[in-house]
């Protein structure tokens, strides 16, 4: 494993070196951030990261030297990708797509230790690292202590964490084995184009496909006053069901209030369908943005329900633009990531003294 110890020692060197060159600094409370949230993330109290770590033999000096290093590369590289790449609506919308295709099947919650594969000459050096990797953490050792220390990927400052995944947003190789894992189980070295994967699935999932009443409805009232026994009852339903089927968008509704005599019409405010009174469910459930239910008996006349706006049930499940943006970006952030660093490698000068 010496070999890749003294890789990644100069990878570290490289990378601060030219974060320093672009004017890249990591301050302490940088680094007491990124401490607190690894602690949290794994659920140790405060202080809790370096009592493990001083257990195994890890110095203090050592962890926080390979987190300001990775804050400060990571820091470098997304300045670079700001400068030259955006995400795109289309970019957007197309994953918003894929993600509700995905609603309803399992996801896994993974972790990876990444080892890249940059010259194909290097391949038996980083594949006998990989498996030597694989047989030290299924023999106990630590993986997110050795995934920050050896992984490759932006993950590994958070201990090699992925998050919850579905198998279509991992590459064929990797989702072919997570889907065969069982929880707790450590892979053996998944290869792909890009280098050695060691996988860690931590936990399994499945989450119902959004029910109907998930749906979301901003939703406004115009209230008809009439009493039931009323001599001009009917002709009043038959002037607020004309009223209502002219309705077409919420910007109607004061006049249409105005005209039927009713006070101004009430917002009642961004609401579930299923948190609905059990009578107006199955009237607003299928009622499209803009549009009004048939007038309704209440109590004390009849009530005309306009959405506004409405969030079918499965787009309420999913992230918003800003979250899938940012995801799209971590994946091109990783993939740069090791682009640059090969890039770094190519054009340095390395002397290495005993």
């Amino acid at each position: 494993m010496f070999p890749q110890v003294l890789r990644s020692l100069i990878d570290e060197r490289l990378q601060l070196q030219e974060a320093k060159a672009k004017g890249v600094e990591v301050t302490d409370s940088d680094l007491d951030s990124v401490v607190t949230d690894i602690e949290q993330n794994n659920r140790m109290p405060k202080g809790g990261l370096f009592q493990f770590l001083e257990s195994r033999n890890v110095s203090r000096d050592t962890m926080l030297g390979q987190l300001r290093a990775r804050i400060a590369w990571q820091r470098t590289v997304a300045r670079r990708l700001r400068l030259t790449y955006t995400v795109s609506p289309d970019q957007i919308d197309e994953m918003l797509v894929q993600i509700k295709e995905n609603q309803g099947k399992p996801e896994y919650l993974v972790a990876e230790i990444f080892l890249g594969l940059d010259n194909p000459d290097n391949e038996p050096e980083v594949r006998q690292t990989a498996e030597r990797l694989t047989h030290d953490i299924k023999q106990g050792a630590d993986f997110a202590a050795l995934a920050r220390q050896f992984s490759e990927s932006a993950s590994a400052a958070g201990g090699g964490d992925l998050g919850w995944l579905q198998l279509a947003q991992l590459d064929p190789a990797m989702a072919d084995a997570v889907e065969r894992m069982q929880i707790g189980e450590i892979s053996e070295p998944v290869r792909n184009v890009t280098g050695y994967h060691i996988l860690w699935l931590r936990e399994r999932r499945s989450i119902s496909a959004p029910a109907a009443g998930d749906a979301r409805v901003s939703l406004r009232r115009i209230l008809v006053p009439v009493a039931p026994n009323a001599p001009d009852f009917e002709a009043r339903q038959q002037q607020a069901r004309q009223a209502a089927q002219a309705i077409n968008g919420c910007d109607d509704l004061a006049r249409v209030a105005a005209d039927l005599g009713a006070g101004n019409a009430a917002d009642l405010g961004t609401l579930r369908v299923a948190d609905l009174a059990p009578q107006l469910q199955p009237v607003v459930a299928d009622l499209a943005a803009g549009k009004a239910s048939p007038p309704l008996r209440v109590d004390n006349g009849l009530a005309i329900m306009v959405v506004c706006q409405r969030t079918d049930a499965a787009a309420a499940g999913l992230p918003d633009r800003d979250q899938v943006s940012q995801r799209i970006l971590s994946e091109k952030l990783d993939g740069e990531s090791r682009k640059y660093l090969r890039d770094l490698r190519q054009a340095a000068y390395i002397d290495i003294r005993a």
